[in-house]
């Protein structure tokens, strides 16, 4: 989590030096995405991210020198090794969900005892890839956990104006899976 502080603090800097692409900092968030991808294993297990995730990355076998690599425009040196259970960065909201859907009912099929994690945050959750990949997994029973990232904001957007729903987690049971809510701050809670 301090590995994963400090190269947000970096990265922030090359990037208003004009030396770094577009980043966006796990800061504050480090406890939910450490202690979700602590609960899987590397070598079997995939992760999904969107664009917050670095501890995961590194935790999967991704190296922060690839990482930084591809941030400095080397596209060749950014990609996923060979072995790495980790698909690429997903910067368009909700654009991973699907994707990661398809990648549990895949695993299922081929009888290989995998889950699929994915991160996604509060904006994700209100667009129509959310609701047809929460659909489609409730139905083919994918093995996927959906790592919903709840700040209290979808970008500019409080979450008060985003769902009339009590709870976000709520939803799962329509969609025929259990959903609970987490201190995304209590590093074993999130485990």
């Amino acid at each position: 989590m301090l590995l994963s502080r400090r190269f947000d603090q970096r990265a922030i800097l090359m990037q208003r030096l004009g030396r770094w692409g577009v980043h966006s900092p796990v800061e504050g968030q480090e406890a939910a995405v450490v202690g979700s991808c602590l609960a899987l294993d590397p070598a079997r297990d995939w992760i999904v991210p969107q664009y917050r995730e670095l501890p995961a990355y590194i935790r999967q076998g991704h190296t922060r020198e690839r990482i930084v690599a591809a941030q400095m425009r080397r596209p060749v040196e950014g990609r996923i090794p060979d072995g790495v259970k980790l698909l690429p960065v997903q910067v368009a909201l909700a654009a991973q969900l699907p994707q990661a859907v398809g990648l549990g009912w895949g695993l299922r099929r081929q009888g290989q005892d995998a889950v699929v994690l994915v991160y996604f945050g509060d904006g994700a959750s209100s667009e129509g890839d959310f609701h047809e990949a929460c659909n489609l997994a409730g139905v083919v029973r994918a093995p996927v956990v959906f790592r919903f990232q709840n700040n209290g904001w979808a970008i500019s957007t409080p979450r008060r104006l985003q769902s009339a729903a009590a709870s976000l987690a709520s939803r799962a049971t329509g969609y025929g899976f259990t959903g609970m809510v987490v201190d995304g701050h209590d590093l074993l809670a999130v485990h």
